[in-house]
């Protein structure tokens, strides 16, 4: 992974922190909800596939596009969430985009809410609401410039609190936004999709509850993060 003109970020993250390396920046974690490796039976037993093609591949489940489907492979685990963080690791395979994050699903409502994006150049941020032809979703901020290499796994954690959302790749932070549609609604599905072939593995979901420094953090990170917008 290689992060261009971003080195400024990782030296505020030290100034907020101890140590950058594996901390969360804005959520105290209370309990592990889910601690998954993503195996063919913990898949067959908890996720739901949606779109494209999901399969169990020596340690990981791999998604396949289905290009007649015209639309990512997509799949999910219900599993209520307030305030916590979400990880996970990732492999580009042969994608040209895969995206990680959380939605609302019953069978009355269905929400896309947020989502990590990965691409080969980068990781964005994508949040909003509504399904199907009803999605309406905006990017948070802009797009970090990164390298994602196919076939090397990356370690991906989402830290989350209404419309707050943190993300950090191999343990370190590389993104703060706060999002133009609001998401304080319920969250109860991790979600995960690819776009021409990806994997996933261990998969750990924690509530939890702001820290008691996050207003003075938030002040910070809304002032250095170019990504933090206000909510329109």
């Amino acid at each position: 992974m290689k992060a261009t003109n971003y080195g400024w970020l990782l030296l505020l993250t030290s100034l907020l922190m101890t140590s950058v390396s594996a901390k969360n920046v804005m959520i105290q974690t209370d309990k592990l909800l889910v601690e998954d490796p993503l195996t063919a039976e913990t898949w067959d037993t908890h996720w739901t596939p949606l779109v494209g093609t999901w399969k169990w591949e020596g340690d990981s489940i791999k998604g396949i596009e289905i290009l007649e489907q015209k639309h990512h492979a997509g799949a999910g685990r219900i599993e209520p969430m307030t305030s916590g963080v979400l990880e996970l690791e990732f492999r580009m395979d042969d994608s040209r985009q895969l995206q990680f994050g959380y939605d609302y699903y019953t069978e009355e409502k269905k929400d896309h809410m947020m989502r990590a994006v990965i691409e080969p150049d980068g990781l964005s941020v994508r949040a909003g609401k509504g399904w199907a032809k009803e999605t309406k979703m905006k990017y948070v901020g802009t797009k970090i410039p990164m390298t994602f290499e196919p076939g090397k796994w990356y370690h991906g954690k989402i830290e989350f609190h209404k419309d707050h959302l943190i993300v950090h790749i191999d343990d370190q932070m590389m993104f703060y936004g706060v999002a133009l549609i609001s998401q304080e609604a319920p969250k109860n599905r991790i979600t995960l999709t690819a776009r021409g072939t990806a994997s996933f593995r261990n998969v750990k979901l924690y509530s939890g509850k702001p820290k008691a420094n996050w207003d003075k953090t938030e002040k910070a990170l809304a002032k250095k993060f170019p990504t933090a917008k206000p909510k329109a």
